[in-house]
């Protein structure tokens, strides 16, 4: 075991021992979602594509200081072959699924899988975002689950930290050959008048398919009045992405609400021979209409750019989102 190792290790054996209490355990909670889509996007490989993106089941218990997490996804629920995954009748796979000690504000540790701390990543529930698509950039610069040890916490006036330590993809001939995976994520939050703003930066390093990278980029989360803005930066050696989502929220009835959203995005990979390290664009303009929190509709049009910023096709992107607890 690594110098990085052992200090994982040791930490996760201190917190246990000091976060030995009287246990005061809590209910199971259930809770989950279902994500169907109809995709419209032949430059996605997918013309007129009806998909059942999500099925999720997520369980949560708590024992005083000690919380459990599972999060237990099936994907892309269907017949037929999905292109981009080349997935048949679907895939089920453990999203997300830790064990987690609360030392107190400053310091939490998870340990198990976990998502990386990024806006998109943190909010991306599709009851929560506003548009179909996902950013071309996520999963692809740096890698979206870590398995490992997660420590997080508040430091002062507004700021957090997060830093983990996680398995590696890199080929190892022995368990002394395995290294492992790292990062750290600095966040800020503060009050807006009508609204709040929170900004992160955050770095890595990767060991993936052999080589070795080092990601690193921002994000911004703003909400003002009724006005919401996602947007993200990120780069490594050969890619770099950064997409920014707009929306406005319109009351819609007692508890409806109506929100025109803008979403563009893009994504560089110079290493690519395809694409001849030219930027893939897109740009999209829709509206997500819940009629209650947990019912979302969604339908976008969105246009793909290729080099020299023409339009290489028009989509239609449709979704209904029901999530329940």
């Amino acid at each position: 075991m690594g110098r990085i190792g052992r200090i994982g290790a040791a930490l996760a054996l201190v917190s246990g021992m000091l976060c030995i209490v009287p246990m005061q355990a809590r209910a199971v909670s259930w809770m989950g979602y279902y994500n169907f889509e109809y995709l419209n996007s032949k430059v996605d490989q997918k013309r007129g594509w009806m998909d059942i993106h999500h099925v999720s089941l997520i369980l949560q218990h708590e024992i005083s200081v000690f919380k459990f997490f599972n999060e237990l996804e099936f994907e892309h629920v269907g017949d037929g072959v999905l292109l981009e995954d080349g997935a048949g009748n679907g895939d089920i796979v453990i999203e997300r699924a830790w064990a987690q000690v609360d030392g107190g504000e400053h310091f939490r540790l998870k340990l198990g899988k976990e998502l990386v701390p990024t806006v998109w990543w943190i909010y991306h529930y599709p009851n929560l975002s506003m548009q179909v698509s996902r950013p071309l950039m996520m999963k692809k610069i740096f890698r979206f689950q870590n398995t490992g040890l997660l420590a997080s916490g508040d430091i002062l006036a507004g700021f957090t930290y997060d830093a983990w330590v996680s398995n590696s993809n890199l080929t190892a001939t022995n368990e002394t050959d395995r290294e492992l995976d790292y990062g750290g994520k600095l966040s800020w939050a503060g009050e807006l008048p009508e609204g709040q703003l929170s900004l992160g930066v955050l770095a890595g390093h990767y060991n993936d398919a052999d080589r070795k990278r080092n990601p690193w980029g921002f994000d911004a989360n703003v909400s003002w009045e009724n006005f919401l803005l996602w947007a993200e930066y990120h780069k490594n050696e050969t890619r770099k992405g950064y997409y920014g989502v707009l929306s406005y929220g319109l009351p819609a009835g007692a508890e409806g609400v109506l929100s025109p959203f803008v979403f563009h995005d893009s994504y560089t990979d110079e290493a690519d021979s395809a694409t001849r390290g030219e930027a893939k664009k897109r740009l999209a303009v829709g509206v997500n209409y819940k009629p209650i929190p947990t019912i979302a509709l969604k339908s976008e049009l969105i246009r793909t750019f290729k080099a020299g910023n023409s339009v290489q096709e028009t989509g239609l992107n449709l979704g209904f989102v029901y999530f329940f607890n």
